[in-house]
């Protein structure tokens, strides 16, 4: 009986054209998206996420005060390394 109810109302709701469209284009559009979440993930977890401008380091320097919160969690990750700097050369490098 419960297959005879959803069959039925699985047919009311792709009755219409324009609901039938909408689905098949967003299924698409969704298994279209998911594989680039795994490439996203892989160019994050792999450190070559970002593209060097000549004349840098492989880095993108960001100035953080070193008490921090932002700079514990940085330390946790190997993708991302910490140099301590005075206030004159980090600002040079920013």
């Amino acid at each position: 009986m419960m297959k005879k109810i959803i069959k039925w109302e699985l047919k009311r709701i792709f009755s219409s054209k324009k609901f039938t469209a909408a689905f098949i284009l967003q299924f698409f559009l969704i298994v279209l998206i998911i594989p680039l979440f795994t490439i996203y993930l892989e160019t994050l977890q792999s450190g070559k996420f970002f593209s060097t401008a000549p004349g840098m380091n492989e880095f993108i320097p960001i100035g953080i005060n070193r008490r921090c919160k932002l700079s514990e969690i940085i330390e946790e990750y190997d993708q991302f390394s910490l140099t301590i700097l005075e206030k004159n050369d980090g600002m040079k490098m920013l």
